[in-house]
């Protein structure tokens, strides 16, 4: 892999400049994700590590692929499914979240 370029730019803000809407979308998102895990990825300690373990997943996804990729090789929707991908990692498996109505108010 020597050579390879490493992507400088983030997801979200590729996103931000390909698609203003989706991009809205995935922020409403990852508001509601991380609130809600937030509230239920608390150490004893006090300590709160989900969002920002999805962050880093997001970041590591974003280093992986070169920046000339994010706006000409992947279209808005493939970039918004890395970063909404990286935001639901933690919270899979959790029934009592409700995916639903994390979609659902990113569409208000």
């Amino acid at each position: 892999m020597s050579g390879r370029e490493k992507g400088k730019i983030s997801i979200k803000t590729a996103l931000q400049q390909s698609d203003a809407t989706l991009y809205h979308r995935l922020e409403t998102i990852w508001t509601a994700i991380a609130r809600e895990i937030q509230e239920r990825q608390q150490s004893k300690e006090g300590h709160q590590q989900g969002p920002l373990h999805c962050e880093m997943v997001e970041d590591n996804l974003g280093t992986l692929i070169p920046d000339d990729q994010k706006s000409n090789f992947f279209v808005p929707l493939e970039l918004f499914l890395f970063s909404a991908a990286a935001c639901f990692i933690m919270i899979s498996g959790n029934r009592k979240f409700s995916l639903k109505s994390a979609v659902h108010s990113s569409r208000s």
